[in-house]
């Protein structure tokens, strides 16, 4: 019995393999972070856990959300402060990195000059401008920091790491 190649055959190959050519010539996707899980790995990397408010610090963290306990203890331990804006469904950028380890560390001092040509970019300059500093997250060859790029997880767990130590 001899096979019938319809035109609809034929779009449906080439259709499947073009995405399959197309996906393996893709850069692979980096390994990111959410900012509520983020919350949640500095909560068990520090022990941080108790808070005493059962109001929520922000309305989009509610009691139901499983980075609660840890925004809300991280609220009260001054990691992140109630006006930031934290949005736990958002991609960890550099400079909430920068803001939370240092604000961990307790090292929000000013810096006595500005090294990176970017930092005035950011939210939180300060934090961002100690973190460069401190070599916890450096800046590229240009003397930039890039704070809104997304954070790799590997990058925001190793200064995690440095900072906790």
């Amino acid at each position: 019995m001899r096979r019938e190649f319809s035109l609809r055959r034929i779009r449906c190959t080439f259709l499947a393999l073009s995405a399959f050519i197309l996906n393996g010539c893709s850069h692979p996707q980096a390994d990111i972070i959410r900012m509520g899980d983020w919350a949640q790995e500095i909560c068990a990397s520090t022990g941080i856990e108790q808070f005493e408010q059962k109001a929520p610090y922000f309305l989009n963290v509610t009691e139901e959300d499983p980075c609660y306990p840890a925004v809300q203890a991280l609220v009260e331990w001054g990691v992140i402060e109630p006006d930031a804006g934290f949005q736990p469904d958002e991609v960890l950028t550099r400079e909430w990195t920068a803001y939370t380890l240092i604000n961990l560390a307790g090292e929000t001092a000013e810096s006595s000059s500005s090294v990176l040509k970017d930092s005035s970019q950011s939210r939180f300059p300060k934090q961002v401008e100690r973190a460069a500093a401190f070599g916890l997250m450096p800046a590229d060859e240009r003397g930039k920091f890039h704070p809104k790029a997304a954070v790799e997880a590997a990058e925001a767990r190793q200064a995690l790491v440095r900072i906790t130590e």
